[in-house]
């Protein structure tokens, strides 16, 4: 889903591996995939839908 999207609005993405950080892990442990935007921090956790991504990056 993520793919389509980013193909269709010019996307980019990272992947971070919250095993690593005890911080992100208490955040995040029960919330991943989680899709957050660098600009704002508006977030959104699964289950999500592509509406939903698309509101997220509009």
């Amino acid at each position: 889903m993520l793919a389509t999207l980013a193909a269709d609005f010019d996307l980019a993405w990272t992947t971070i591996e919250i095993a690593e950080d005890p911080n992100l892990l208490t955040l995040y442990e029960l919330k991943i995939p989680v899709i957050k935007r660098v600009d704002n921090s508006h977030e959104i956790s699964w289950p999500f839908t592509a509406s939903q991504i698309i509101q997220l990056i509009s």
